[in-house]
């Protein structure tokens, strides 16, 4: 199965969680943005309304229309005021006498309870969106609007220019971190290549410390693994040496056999003695190996008693030939049966250097034998009596020294 990198895998979250959080906080600053000018326009729509209640006062009513379309003019904002019960008296868009009654407008029903109201709400006349002000006036209400299409229109650029700011920070801030995260991961690289010469067995590599603490700490952790186990694959090499130039500078023959019986180990006096090779023998079972019924019966004892075994076994190939084969069984360091050790010394020679004794003492009992009977019997003939003759004594003592 192949997976991503850790470029991407670690990138593309962020990338994601960066839109994401690019929309949101659009989506958020669009909003405050919106309500902040909103609350501005009606600051300013109160501050005009205000204007137009002072202005008029200072004119007959006869002059109120005309008053109000004289401001309209000048701006966008629409004027307008209603009596106490409702009547448009003068509005800046449309002529009086056109308009409905606007007593239950929520902004003048608030503004005729003696408050000055705020509403953004769609016009019944202009069907748009419009944010409204009304305020108290002894006339009835003075009210100042402006359509929210013309809010959105002025705070557009201003949106416009907040959100490439935002979205070029987001840039920046990703190729920084794609900058920060293709280091990170170059030097991930390079520890990789060299953890992968360290399992090569280069167990002298050592990694560079990368820039990060905790890769630091990683590198170093790695490293002085590899230093412990170079001084451990050393000593187990001393071990192994030495272990084998023992083996190899045993006179007998030395054989390791696995739980299956299968050959694990044989020295170089096994392979002679049993005629075979060392590489034709490691892997093989035991009986492939020794084609003898007697040393396959002794190892079968072997494997399935829990004391070590002795026996003498006779070997046929290359001469006649006594084998001294001793067995016992291998264990680890919990006790568990790894298999079994058998040892074989060739007791041919010995045995042979055994046989010329025995006949030799036998010879000689049988060369002494009459001498020694005659001198007893010249003993005993002078102890009984032969001694008081001098002749008989001096003829018994010359038959003991001619023997």
């Amino acid at each position: 199965m192949r997976y991503p990198s850790l470029l991407w895998s670690t990138y593309r979250p962020y990338i994601t969680a960066s839109v994401l959080a690019l929309i949101v906080l659009s989506l958020l600053v669009a909003h405050d943005t919106r309500r902040a000018y909103l609350n501005r326009t009606g600051d300013d729509l109160a501050a005009r309304a205000a204007a137009y209640s002072l202005l008029l006062d200072q004119q007959p009513a006869a002059d109120y229309q005309h008053l109000t379309a004289l401001l309209a003019a000048a701006s966008t904002t629409r004027y307008t005021l209603i009596d106490a019960d409702g009547k448009v008296l003068a509005d800046s868009a449309h002529v009086p006498g056109s308009l409905d009654s606007h007593v239950t407008r929520p902004e003048i029903v608030g503004a005729l309870a003696g408050e000055p109201t705020r509403a953004l709400r769609t016009s019944l006349s202009d069907k748009q969106l419009t944010l409204y002000v009304a305020l108290p006036h002894h006339r009835g209400v003075v009210r100042a609007a402006v359509a929210v299409q013309t809010v959105a229109q002025s705070l557009a650029p201003n949106l416009r220019r907040l959100l490439v700011a935002i979205l070029v920070a987001s840039l920046l801030g990703a190729i920084a971190a794609y900058g920060a995260l293709h280091g990170l991961t170059r030097s991930l690289g390079q520890m990789r290549a060299d953890a992968r010469r360290l399992e090569a067995g280069e167990l002298d590599v050592r990694l560079a410390s990368p820039p990060a603490a905790e890769l630091a700490d990683l590198a170093g952790a790695i490293n002085a693994m590899a230093s412990q186990l170079g001084d451990r694959l050393a000593s187990i090499q001393r071990a192994s040496g030495q272990f084998e130039a023992v083996l190899e500078s045993m006179a007998e023959g030395v054989v390791a056999i696995d739980r299956d019986s299968v050959v694990t180990i044989i020295n170089p006096a096994a392979t002679e003695l049993f005629a075979t090779e060392e590489a034709q023998s490691l892997g093989r079972s035991v009986h492939e190996v020794v084609r003898n019924r007697e040393i396959q019966r002794f190892v079968e004892l072997v494997l399935s008693s829990q004391e070590p075994l002795e026996a003498e076994i006779m070997w046929f190939v290359g001469g006649e030939r006594v084998l001294l084969t001793r067995g016992s069984l291998l264990r680890d360091h919990d006790g568990n049966e790894l298999g079994a050790l058998i040892v074989f010394h060739d007791m041919t020679q010995l045995r042979r250097l055994e046989n010329v004794r025995r006949e030799f003492v036998a010879n000689v009992s049988h060369e002494l034998r009459t001498p020694i009977a005659s001198i007893i019997g010249a003993a005993e003939t002078l102890l009984s009596g032969a001694l008081d003759d001098p002749h008989d004594a001096r003829r018994f003592v010359e038959v003991i020294a001619r023997h």
